[in-house]
């Protein structure tokens, strides 16, 4: 049985490809983890909207992330004032510790 070459060459670029879209989502997730800037090998400049989807992706991510600790921030703040308020009031009596507690 004699291999079509057209077909092994097709299953070679598929295979590198699929490679190349691994390598680009390893680098993404590394970035992610370790809180850095998101670098590409130049080996990735072969496939540019690999490289712009897993851009688009760790963009996104950031921006989520940072709306979530913006958030817990503010609810971080808003709690602090209330605790605040809480023990000032216990101070003078005018609420029970429990209460402060609750």
């Amino acid at each position: 049985a004699l291999l079509d070459p057209t077909r092994v060459e097709a299953q070679q670029n598929e295979g590198r490809l699929k490679r190349l879209a691994m390598l680009a989502t390893v680098e993404r997730l590394r970035a992610e983890a370790g809180g850095k800037p998101l670098v590409f090998p130049k080996e990735l400049d072969a496939v540019p909207q690999v490289v712009q989807s897993e851009t688009d992706s760790f963009n996104a991510r950031k921006r989520a992330l940072n709306e979530a600790v913006g958030s817990n921030q503010s609810s971080l703040g808003l709690l602090q004032r209330e605790l605040n308020m809480a023990s000032t009031m216990a101070a003078k009596g005018l609420m029970s510790d429990v209460e402060v507690m609750r």
